[in-house]
């Protein structure tokens, strides 16, 4: 209320906090830059410089191929690309993007020195449910009921009354 907050990395919020671009790469050089003077006197001022901190960045991504209502295709393909970085912040920064088809990256990233050696990263594609499925063929009247099946031929060599050669 008395104070005037501003950064060129984050947005302020009426409730005194401070949300930031999801993508870490455009902090990852400069750090969250913010800034906050008081309204009624600008002179009074301060700005710090805050190190990207990266642990609660999700690491779990699903995406699913096909709609709903639709047949179920294959998930999507799924590229993703590791890189290790370095920083004013980090001497060594694990990166990932993370490309599904025709999307921009979604980016990860993560102290090299701290990253767990299994399941830092969890990419699942997976294959669409599929619609419902329809009987085929025509319904039958109510009172109909089925007929009877055709008696099996024998196990030999010959024509069978379809015009089919029997195998046996």
């Amino acid at each position: 209320m008395f104070l005037n907050r501003t950064s060129p990395d984050a947005v302020s919020t009426e409730g005194g906090d401070w949300v930031a671009d999801p993508d870490p790469l455009q902090t990852v050089m400069t750090g969250f830059r913010l800034n906050a003077f008081l309204k009624l006197n600008p002179a009074v001022n301060g700005s710090k410089t805050l190190e990207p901190e990266y642990s609660c960045v999700p690491h779990a991504f699903g995406f699913e191929g096909g709609d709903e209502g639709q047949s179920g295709y294959g998930g999507p393909d799924v590229t993703v690309r590791l890189n290790v970085l370095r920083s004013p912040f980090y001497a060594k920064l694990i990166v990932a993007a993370i490309e599904v088809a025709m999307a921009p990256a979604v980016y990860v990233g993560g102290d090299y020195n701290t990253v767990p050696p299994a399941d830092w990263l969890v990419v699942e594609s997976r294959g669409g449910r599929g619609g419902r499925g329809r009987v085929s063929g025509r319904a039958g009247w109510c009172w109909c009921t089925g007929r009877a099946g055709r008696s099996g031929w024998s196990r030999r060599t010959g024509w069978s009354a379809d015009g089919d050669r029997s195998l046996g």
